[in-house]
């Protein structure tokens, strides 16, 4: 959000373009509040035994979800992901949010089916599973 929100003013020597538009779109990205959506989603998730991790969204819409190659050029549209490694096509959103996901699984992160089954297995909540693996 931090960065979302920088100032497009410049600098005396090289000052800003639009910047009058920018410090609208920045208005409505502060009034959207996905800060305070971050810390709700935080505490529920906790309190039902889950967890909420950051995950960092650089080059998700730039990385293949095959073969994690990452480019520019993948990019074909807004809506278009075509790799130029090896050539998987799919919709760009559809694409970034695999990425996250696969991010997401490989800093810890497990399903909640399988948090589940590993807390029955275990005979504890999944609360003290957590905890146990922090």
């Amino acid at each position: 959000i931090r960065n979302m929100v920088r100032s497009a003013s410049g600098t005396v020597a090289e000052p800003g373009r639009n910047v009058r538009q920018k410090s609208g779109l920045n208005r409505s990205i502060l009034d959207q509040g996905w800060g305070m959506l971050r810390q709700f989603c935080g505490y529920k998730t906790a309190e039902r035994g889950g967890q909420c991790l950051d995950v960092s969204p650089r080059n998700t819409s730039r990385e293949c979800r095959k073969c994690g190659h990452t480019a520019a050029e993948n990019r074909v549209s807004q809506s278009r992901f075509v790799c130029v490694r090896c050539g998987y096509a799919e919709n760009a959103d559809d694409n970034a949010s695999a990425v996250i996901v696969k991010r997401a699984v490989d800093s810890g992160l497990l399903p909640v089916e399988a948090l589940r089954q590993h807390a029955l297995e275990a005979g504890i909540s999944v609360g003290s599973l957590l905890a146990s693996r922090q």
